[in-house]
């Protein structure tokens, strides 16, 4: 990640086998936002320049806030 100057931080579990149950990893990197339940809410492969925004909408709903304001 930091090679490509990425600064997502990873979120990694303490079993990785556990993790490829609940959730269908298929490349790097790899985005999964869930709910309060810990349920999927969304889903990214790769990453893209601008996709950070993407991101923060989807967590700013999540949150229940307004996924378009500006901080």
């Amino acid at each position: 990640m930091k090679a490509k100057g990425w600064s997502i931080p990873p979120l990694i579990g303490t079993d990785l086998s556990e993790l490829r149950q609940k959730y269908p990893i298929t490349g790097a990197p790899e985005t999964f936002l869930l709910d309060r339940q810990g349920r999927r809410f969304t889903h990214h492969v790769g990453f893209e320049r601008g996709q950070e925004r993407v991101v923060e909408a989807e967590i700013r709903l999540l949150l229940g806030l307004d996924p378009f304001a500006l901080n």
